[in-house]
């Protein structure tokens, strides 16, 4: 049984080799063919550049952008802008030189006051000085001497006189005396309204009336052996030659009937 299967299937074997020869050699055929289909759709090889670029993702993928030239401005056009930069050139220069010419104006103002401002100083200094000057020679009154006119003792006809001397080097004007002679028993004399001047080194002579004139005889005879004080006191004013005020004060004088002069003090301002 096995010698006959044996040889059963080398006959099979002999057949399937006949028949299928053909497909065979068409299979070859395709076989040359596939290959070289597959040659023609195999991948070419790239080169590592072309490689890098099909790897880089689309959104690393760098976008095309379009430049849009400037629009070209006609003549008209360029000239008017052409105009505008030149007023806007002059228009900036103008406002430098201008606000240049303010600050050279305010530094010339403000040196032109410290310049008025030391000068009046220097004559306000000078006025002073000249004012100082003027003041050690202006007028000054005072009250020389009081006593009974003639001077020696006192009579009936004796008067009170006060000599007020200007020992200054300009004049004394609207000199006025507000001196009254004060005795017990008597009225008090009055002042006198009138004003006059006294000339620089110069003197002025302010008399009460004689005593007979305004006293009895025991009165006199009172004064004369000095039971009754004759006092004299008060104030004389004057103007100097700048118009300022000055008064003096006589304070209270007693009358030494034998001698006829008055113990005085006084007091200037």
């Amino acid at each position: 049984m096995r010698p006959l299967f044996l040889a059963f299937a080398a006959i099979a074997l002999c057949f399937s080799a006949q028949t299928c020869s053909p497909n065979s050699s068409r299979a070859g055929g395709s076989s040359s063919g596939g290959e070289r289909e597959f040659n023609t759709e195999k991948k070419v090889e790239k080169s590592p550049l072309q490689r890098k670029t099909d790897e880089v993702s689309p959104a690393q993928t760098p976008s095309c952008e379009v430049i849009e030239s400037p629009p070209i401005k006609t003549k008209e056009e360029q000239a008017k802008a052409d105009s505008l930069d030149t007023l806007t050139r002059r228009s900036l220069w103008a406002t430098i030189i201008g606000v240049a010419g303010g600050l050279i104006g305010i530094v010339i103002l403000i040196w032109q006051g410290i310049l008025n401002r030391r000068a009046a100083n220097a004559a306000k200094k000078s006025a002073e000085v000249a004012e100082r000057t003027l003041r050690l020679l202006a007028a000054e009154v005072y009250v020389d001497a009081a006593s009974l006119i003639p001077v020696g003792p006192i009579t009936p006809q004796s008067y009170v006189g006060i000599k007020l001397r200007n020992s200054g080097s300009t004049r004394a004007e609207q000199v006025r005396s507000y001196i009254k002679m004060t005795i017990s028993g008597l009225p008090d004399s009055e002042y006198s309204n009138k004003t006059f001047s006294i000339a620089k080194d110069a003197d002025q002579l302010v008399r009460f009336v004689e005593f007979y004139k305004f006293m009895d005889l025991q009165t006199f005879e009172q004064i004369r052996r000095g039971a009754v004080p004759v006092k004299i006191s008060g104030t004389v004013t004057y103007l100097d030659v700048f118009g300022e005020l000055h008064t003096f004060e006589l304070h209270e004088g007693i009358l030494d009937p034998r001698t006829g002069v008055f113990n005085i003090g006084q007091l200037g301002n």
